[in-house]
């Protein structure tokens, strides 16, 4: 049973833009430092952030001309917003990778951070397509939000080991600042990407 009012193209394109945020972190998985593909990587993922974009400004565009909505227009905006985020940062992500292209060979870290990142977007895909249909799905929604959460945790343990392991190691300083940069770029990506979940948490409050 659907428990909201008929207005299927807001979970359509709410589904559409975190298919485009899961697609761009596979991509981002699939980077690596100091290679020619990085660049060509790089590309795909700005090409996904300009259709996030467009369907930010479609979403923007729909809560403003419906007079009823199935969530509050706030909340259309917000989340369609913090889903734009974390697209926004996987790209800031790839094209910093791309920027930096004379750092050091990454030591795993980058990797790791990576397969974090994709993780999460996935975890965030599955969130948004049970949206529509809460009561059906009310226990793997809890589940998805709890594995947001769980990766966002993991992300803070990682960066923490991370740039311990840089200062102890690095002794080139500009180096060391471009992959302390880095690091915390990826984490405000799995930051943004709990700002997902607690938003979707407060519409399931506010509507059910």
């Amino acid at each position: 049973m659907n428990l909201f009012p008929k207005t299927p193209q807001f979970f359509a394109m709410f589904e559409e833009l975190a298919d485009t945020v899961s697609e761009a972190g596979t991509q981002l998985k699939t980077m690596q430092v100091r290679t020619k593909h990085a660049a060509q990587t790089a590309q795909k993922i700005r090409k996904l952030e300009l259709r996030a974009d467009a369907i930010c400004h479609k979403l923007a565009t729909e809560a403003q001309r419906t007079f009823i909505t199935p969530i509050d227009r706030e909340d259309i905006h917000e989340l369609a917003r913090n889903l734009d985020e974390v697209i926004d940062q996987i790209e800031e992500v790839a094209s910093k990778i791309v920027l930096y292209n004379g750092m050091a060979k990454d030591n795993g870290k980058l990797k790791e951070f990576a397969e974090i990142i994709s993780q999460t977007t996935v975890h965030i895909q599955k969130l948004i397509a049970t949206l529509k249909y809460r009561e059906k799905h009310a226990g793997n929604m809890k589940q998805y939000i709890r594995d947001i959460h769980t990766k966002e945790n993991e992300g803070d343990t990682l960066i923490r080991h991370a740039i311990k392991e840089l200062f102890s190691r690095q002794k080139n300083a500009i180096t060391l600042i471009k992959w302390k940069d880095l690091y915390e770029t990826m984490e405000r990506v799995l930051d943004e990407s709990e700002h997902v979940a607690d938003i979707v948490e407060v519409i399931i409050v506010k509507n059910f």
